[in-house]
């Protein structure tokens, strides 16, 4: 087996948005539940990413559940950007949900247009997430 080689950057996640944006209208299941798992996951990195630059996601093995309540609660979010916080944690439970069926779900299928509102959703969880304040200089 070959060892995974450390870059000198981070894993750019929203490469998984674009990728599942290309292929979001492939017929087949395959692909569908494939699209859904990208577009999921490029969200929640994003949004961790942004936790971790705030200082706020630790190394918490159930980081899914962590950056969750972070966005629910929003104890650090400022007072004008509470709601946009909490509309990123609803939104990334329903991503969750989707992302859930189409790994585990035998028996569930989706259309194209369902699979079109995943990745439009994942693009509003990540356009919420860079419309937050910047996190402040360390």
């Amino acid at each position: 087996p070959v060892a995974p080689t450390t870059a000198s950057h981070e894993f750019r996640w929203r490469g998984l948005l674009r990728f599942a944006a290309r292929r979001q209208g492939w017929p087949g299941q395959l692909m569908r539940r494939t699209v859904i798992n990208r577009a999921y996951y490029a969200a929640f990195h994003t949004a961790r990413q942004t936790l971790r630059d705030h200082g706020l996601a630790s190394a918490e093995i159930r980081f899914h559940r962590q950056v969750r309540e972070q966005y629910l609660t929003a104890t650090k979010a400022p007072q004008a950007s509470v709601d946009t916080w909490r509309s990123i944690a609803d939104l990334g439970l329903w991503l969750q949900e989707e992302r859930l069926r189409a790994d585990y779900d035998g028996a569930a299928r989706w259309s194209g247009q369902q699979c079109h509102e995943v990745v439009q959703s994942a693009r509003m969880l990540v356009a919420r997430v860079d419309a937050l304040p910047a996190a402040p200089s360390r």
